[in-house]
């Protein structure tokens, strides 16, 4: 009742990664790991992938709480500049906060939870989220747009359509963009953001 999952995400980790190198990326990330695992103690952190870090919370899992702790380590973070190859680097991070007792007693289901809430963190000022259960209306919304995508082949929801790019400072090759349009049976568009992620 006491713990929480945060899972924690590096910004911009395959633009380091092309700019540094393999070998001089992973020290770096060695480096990160060590300071991570000193300013989180006594909470155990653990790297969960490359620039993803995971770390057992425990304490006050009021919402405002564990927000609040991790914005600190947050800060923590990113006021820390690490030497590599002359280059001084600033990690910047997003956070997602997912309390046990959301976890339903799987770790799967409480790692996916801490996951997601972390991408939804990426859009949000503070770069933290705490996972909120959804709502009975927002399931049944999610229900609804994973039967019309489990349907696609039969009840034509999809379509895809083409944009032009108008060309700037004086360009001449002629550029598209691409959008994927998700219809209702009421013939409403359903928001890309309702339903890229689902499908």
């Amino acid at each position: 009742a006491d713990q929480a999952l945060f899972f924690i995400e590096i910004n911009g980790i395959n633009l380091l990664k092309d700019r540094l190198g393999l070998s001089a990326f992973e020290n770096l990330l060695r480096e990160f790991s060590a300071f991570l695992a000193g300013i989180s103690q006594p909470a155990p952190v653990a790297r969960f992938g490359d620039g993803v870090y995971a770390l057992l919370y425990q304490g006050n899992t009021h919402e405002a709480a564990m927000a609040a702790q991790a914005a600190k380590l947050r800060t923590r973070v990113m006021v820390q500049k690490f030497e590599i190859q002359g280059q001084s680097i600033e990690f910047h991070v997003h956070i997602g906060i997912c309390a046990f007792e959301h976890g339903k007693g799987s770790i799967d289901i409480l790692v996916n939870a801490a996951e997601r809430t972390a991408r939804g963190a990426r859009s949000d000022a503070t770069g933290t989220m705490v996972y909120r259960p959804q709502s009975s209306a927002e399931v049944e919304r999610e229900e609804a747009i994973i039967a019309m995508l489990a349907n696609v082949d039969s009840n034509n929801c999809l379509s895809h359509l083409y944009q032009p790019i108008v060309a700037v400072a004086g360009g001449t090759e002629k550029q598209f963009q691409s959008l994927l349009r998700l219809t209702d049976g009421n013939g409403s568009i359903v928001p890309a953001a309702e339903f890229i992620h689902i499908a």
